[in-house]
């Protein structure tokens, strides 16, 4: 929330100097996170099979991250603030048996999981750097996607005469890698799955 700076002796010189680590943002709020969980649980009558099913939505507010402002600030890209929201909604489900219970006893355990989460609201710019996209810590929420998403250049196979990658630029084949990233443009890039399985 408060300006901070960070004060040292540089190793050349042994002149003290400081520079800007945060501008500071007094608009910030905390993060709120509401949650709603549903769950049933179940047996048989001998206990030979049990179970449990849940189902969660989590809604969290005001998310904290790191945003793009004015380079001429000198705050770099450490400027925090409140810049979206997000909904995370999952199923649990659990199967357990006892297939022997006598001197010899086994059990089974089946756990079954699955979750997903997506940007409901942001207020970030839209960036247009190839590398923030394909960034783990710098990557822009986009509305409706999950915030985990992957984002990879299209794929073509390899050379056989290099086994370099085939890259295209207009529907002709080129090595000019360099070239092609630089004109590379976001919204052309392949969603690839999620960061987590």
């Amino acid at each position: 929330q408060y300006p901070t700076i960070n004060y040292d002796i540089d190793s050349k010189t042994g002149f003290y100097y400081s520079s800007l680590v945060h501008p500071g943002n007094p608009s910030l709020q905390w993060e709120q996170v509401n949650t709603f969980n549903a769950g049933l649980d179940w047996s048989s009558r001998n206990q030979r099979l049990s179970g449990s099913v849940a189902w969660y939505n989590k809604d969290a507010n005001n998310l904290l991250g790191s945003f793009m402002i004015d380079p001429t600030t000198g705050a770099g890209d450490n400027y925090k603030q409140n810049y979206a929201n997000m909904r995370t909604q999952g199923l649990d489900f659990q199967l357990n048996s006892i297939n022997i219970n006598k001197a010899f006893k086994w059990e089974s355990n089946l756990l079954l999981n699955y979750t997903r989460n997506k940007i409901t609201n942001y207020s970030t710019p839209e960036s247009t750097m190839i590398w923030d996209h394909l960034s783990s810590t710098r990557k822009p929420a986009a509305l409706g996607k999950s915030v985990d998403v992957l984002y990879a250049f299209p794929w073509n196979g390899l050379s056989p005469v290099n086994g370099m990658p085939l890259i295209y630029v207009e529907g002709v084949e080129t090595s000019d890698y360099a070239g092609y990233t630089a004109n590379f443009q976001p919204e052309n890039l392949v969603e690839a799955g999620l960061e987590v399985p």
